[in-house]
């Protein structure tokens, strides 16, 4: 691993991301540590280490994963809002 990851890397409850010497971003979806479940708090927070990755020196590739044996098959309706209201 790097010696130092930027302080994104932990900023974000449901988003675990390291990086390898080598370049290689893995951004690892998961809710309490077990399988994902999306949600609103998920869907607002995703963007943001796109867009700073971008900005991070040494960063190369991406790698999305998940943890446990499914990739975000549950989702929190009701988290999300109004989603006829894009601003939500």
């Amino acid at each position: 691993m790097c010696q130092q990851n930027p302080a994104y890397f932990t900023a974000f409850k449901n988003l675990a991301m390291s990086r390898r010497d080598s370049g290689v971003l893995t951004l690892r979806f998961h809710t309490d540590g077990g399988p994902a479940t999306f949600t609103g708090e998920t869907h607002t927070d995703f963007p943001a280490p796109c867009s700073r990755s971008g900005r991070t020196a040494g960063t190369k590739f991406w790698c999305l994963t998940g943890t446990g044996d499914r990739f975000m098959t549950d989702i929190d309706g009701a988290s999300l809002g109004d989603i006829t209201m894009p601003a939500q």
